[in-house]
């Protein structure tokens, strides 16, 4: 193995350009031994957007067209004294360094910036032989996702090493921590688990490092992977140029590529060059996509294991993750019955009934469904992706067969939107329509701060802004816009076919945002259905050059009525947020306890009733007491009279009933005791 180790560092650790006088092409060739003596793979650390100072430019190579990172590449591998070197892609231009730099914390990354930093590295073990081993972030880490660390790690270098050696685990990324000495190992990065790639807040300094000998995820078990295809567009990074008949063609030189990992392409439509780059938009900026009428972008996106079973009556769609699925699959139709959500699982299934969920039968027999993988349960962002799944049922057997065909649904998420039988709205809503002449349309709802919001609580101020990109030539009409609950159970219509609110205390009119823009927007508070705390809003929208005018609804404007002469198309989008309910907010006592602290502390009942309940009890209560009283008195009065009925009763001898005088009660007296005697 030393020997194969040799061989290797000998023969692949130099490149050379060729011109390939059949298909004007550059091609990276192994020529002969380093200049440099390494006695293990030398290769190169890449870093994206920094800049270099200007004292420290030492002209390398220049040119006025196409990509030239294998130039300055191969020139600074043939001289000793070229330890790095810095491209600046819009110049063109590159410059080399005799000592390195950007190795410690000062340095500082900025994604929009069109440039990148080569540092040639010599590392020990089965290094793979591509033109750079690692890409390296400073100041960023992968947060929550460490599957191994190893302690007392010199050096980054060494950490380099062990990913990119280590056989515990498919190795994709590394954290290094300069003070703790620290080296995170761990099976994602930033493109499987985007959310966590993230800037270090701790206050030390810590690198993200990653392996680039791995390619996209299951792209080596030789799955096909989706594009993302931007037309009219142009990548600012651009590291290898060659030649093709068509994007589909780019494409596939793209994933053949062996020198780097390609992760996006530029194509010229005119000239039929073919641009690839090892860097593309999710771990950049928009900044460094440009406009160019004849080119289109296209970046890979996330690979997708994605199986379907056919059988007599339903179609079940399988998707396996390498990392525990938490999003939401659904088709196109949005319908509660056609959804499922991950549960952390590996293998997530969804099923499609033949005669539902939007599946459609054509004229050939088969039969045709869309299906969307969404990484979030609730919202959608860049990287979700769609399908058409094909179930064929040939007449001669009915023998079932199945086949899933990837990228046909939308134009900014896939390939093409107008050869889908049922686009599916709602993903990659930056952009409209396969047409250049669209506007790019953002539906947002937001909070008085104009931050994007998933979760609020009932009566929060929010902002429903519907965005128009500032260049845009045209206006834009908001109609039929109503409110779902998750389910698609309960709705609300908000703005009625006209445009005008139906409600307005509950949703008013959508204006403009004021100067030139054309975008729309309203305020309003927070809402939800009653056993729902999912609230999906779904506008349709109609474009007309200019300006739409207004349309007058009980007295105020709302944006607006459309031209019939200048009807463009009809655009829907939707957003759904979740609104917590008042049973959903933390209930506090006057000393802070929350109510679980209250029963942990006082042991004591805690009765919640409604005001009116209340109030009925206490009611009910004190008719009982009268009631109890009355009976109580009668009772009384009535032993009362028994008494006296049983006591003598004394008359004079006239007859009449006796009366209680004084006088006359002494002489009576009188007389019996002188009659006793006698």
């Amino acid at each position: 193995m030393l020997v194969l180790n040799d061989y290797f560092s000998g023969f692949l650790c130099f490149w050379l350009i060729v011109s390939n006088s059949f298909t004007d092409s550059q091609i990276l060739v192994p020529l002969k031994e380093a200049v440099s003596e390494c006695a293990g793979i030398e290769t190169f650390e890449k870093v994206t957007g920094i800049e270099l100072p200007a004292l420290d430019r030492i002209p390398l190579y220049s040119s006025t067209t196409g990509a030239i990172t294998a130039d300055c590449y191969n020139r600074c591998r043939s001289l000793a004294t070229c330890s790095a070197f810095w491209i600046d892609y819009t110049l063109s231009s590159c410059f080399r360094l005799g000592i390195p730099k950007f190795t410690d914390s000062t340095a500082e990354v900025e994604f929009s910036r069109a440039s990148s930093y080569f540092e040639r590295l010599c590392l020990e073990g089965d290094i793979c032989s591509k033109a750079w081993a690692t890409e390296r972030v400073p100041g960023y880490e992968l947060a929550g996702y460490d599957d191994v660390i190893v302690r007392s790690v010199s050096t980054r270098k060494r950490c380099s090493e062990l990913c990119l050696t280590d056989r515990r685990l498919p190795c994709r990324s590394a954290d290094y921590w300069e003070g703790r000495k620290e080296c995170r190992l761990s099976r994602e990065d930033r493109r499987t688990q985007p959310g966590s790639f993230v800037k270090s807040l701790s206050g030390e300094f810590v690198e993200y490092i990653e392996n680039t000998c791995n390619g996209p995820v299951s792209a080596n078990k030789g799955r096909k992977c989706e594009w993302e295809v931007q037309h009219g567009s142009e990548f600012s990074i651009g590291d290898f140029a060659t030649k093709a008949e068509d994007l589909e063609e780019c494409q596939k030189e793209c994933e053949n590529y062996a020198a780097f990992t390609c992760r996006s392409v530029t194509y010229d439509t005119i000239s039929r060059g073919c641009i690839l780059s090892g860097a593309d938009m999710s771990t950049t900026s928009t900044k460094l996509l440009k406009s160019s009428e004849h080119k289109i972008y296209a970046q890979r996106v996330p690979c997708v294991d994605m199986a379907l079973e056919c059988n007599g009556n339903s179609m079940v769609a399988k998707l396996k993750t390498h990392a525990p699925f938490y999003g939401k699959m659904y088709s196109s139709t949005l319908s509660s019955d056609c959804e499922t959500f991950g549960h952390g699982k590996l293998l997530t299934s969804i099923e499609y009934p033949l005669n539902g969920c939007g599946v459609t039968k054509e004229a050939d027999g088969s039969f045709v469904g869309n299906l969307v993988v969404q990484q979030h349960p609730l919202i959608q962002k860049r990287g979700d992706s769609a399908f058409r799944l094909v179930c064929f049922f040939p007449e001669r057997n009915r023998t079932l067969s199945q086949s899933v065909a990837f990228g046909k649904e939308s134009e900014s998420r896939l390939v093409d939107a107008a050869s889908a039988s049922a686009p599916i709205f709602g993903i990659a809503t930056s952009v409209i329509n396969s047409t250049a002449k669209s506007p790019s349309i953002v539906l947002r709802i937001t909070d008085r701060n104009s931050n994007d919001v998933a979760g609020v609580s009932l009566g929060d101020e929010l902002h429903l802004i519907i965005e128009v990109e500032q260049q845009s030539a045209y206006g834009i009409f908001a109609r039929d816009l109503i409110a779902k609950s998750g389910t698609n159970e309960e709705e609300i219509v908000l703005l009625d076919s006209r445009g005008c609110p139906e409600d307005p205390a509950i949703f008013p009119h959508l204006k403009k945002t004021g100067g030139a823009s054309h975008s729309l927007m309203t305020r309003f508070e927070a809402f939800k259905f009653t056993n729902d705390a999912v609230v999906r809003f779904q506008v349709y929208l109609e474009f007309c050059r200019n300006e739409c005018s207004p349309i007058r609804c009980d007295g105020e404007n709302s944006h607006g009525r459309k031209r019939r002469a200048d009807d463009v198309e009809i655009l829907k989008l939707q957003r759904e947020i979740i609104v917590g309910g008042l049973l959903d907010r933390n209930l506090e006592s006057p000393s802070g306890q929350n109510v679980s602290e209250i029963f942990e502390g006082s042991n004591q009942m805690l009765l919640c009733g409604q005001k009116n309940l209340i109030i009925a009890v206490i009611i009910g209560f004190c008719v009982m007491q009268i009631l109890i009283v009355l009976c109580c008195t009668i009772c009384i009065c009535h032993k009362s009279k028994e008494k006296l009925q049983l006591e003598p009763t004394f008359c004079a001898t006239s007859g009449l009933p006796y009366s209680r005088r004084p006088s006359t009660l002494i002489s009576t007296l009188g007389s019996i005791r002188t009659n006793m005697r006698d």
